[in-house]
């Protein structure tokens, strides 16, 4: 049972991860903008940040943006 929990956390750690997926930063790449997690990286040195609340969720709004799942929520 454990490991069934650990593997459903993994595998949503992973889609977060991947942020709003492989569209959305192609997008900014096109645009010359990095996603917020590259400019993090070539902001810090290596091995120096540890993100922590990687699955919080934006303060829901009532418009339509919050029908999207956005987690690791923030700005750069």
């Amino acid at each position: 049972m454990m490991q069934e929990k650990i593997k459903i956390i993994d595998e949503l750690r992973t889609k977060v991860l991947r942020g709003s997926g492989d569209k959305a930063a192609e997008a900014q790449h096109k645009a010359g903008k990095l996603t917020a997690r590259e400019r993090v990286e070539k902001l810090l040195d290596p091995g120096t940040f540890y993100e922590i609340e990687l699955f919080s969720k934006p303060i829901e709004t009532g418009l339509p943006v919050d029908k999207k799942t956005i987690r690791g929520d923030g700005l750069v």
